[in-house]
């Protein structure tokens, strides 16, 4: 009976675990929203990107909605595709993906990512 028990209690924390996308200090698993867009940017360094998440939050000029890490520091994708599969595992299924041109010839084509929550 015990082992049952310690089984299920640690499903139940394991599911908590991996449930949780933090925007600043917002758990957006929680929230009551069917749809966010993802947007990566390069990240100071190299190879990095920093994905910032619109879920209909209002935007600070000097506090940009980006991923947390479980320590609470900024989190770092090598590539689009990392973010994605990090959603993807939270809860999260791609919809759609749009390309907006770069203004200048010099500027880089802006890719957003729509997303649903999974099951919604």
């Amino acid at each position: 009976m015990k082992k049952v028990l310690l089984v299920r209690v640690w499903g139940v924390i394991g599911f908590n675990a991996n449930s949780q996308v933090m925007v600043n200090d917002v758990n957006i698993n929680e929230l009551d929203v069917k749809y966010i867009e993802l947007v990566g940017q390069r990240a100071f360094g190299w190879g990095k990107i920093k994905v910032t998440i619109d879920y209909g939050q209002e935007m600070k000029l000097f506090k940009p909605p980006v991923i947390k890490s479980a320590d609470g520091t900024n989190a770092k994708f090598n590539s689009m595709i990392g973010a994605l599969n990090f959603m993807e595992a939270n809860g999260w299924e791609l919809v759609e993906v749009m390309v907006f041109p770069g203004r200048t010839a010099d500027e880089d084509n802006e890719v957003r990512y729509l997303l649903r929550k999974a099951g919604s």
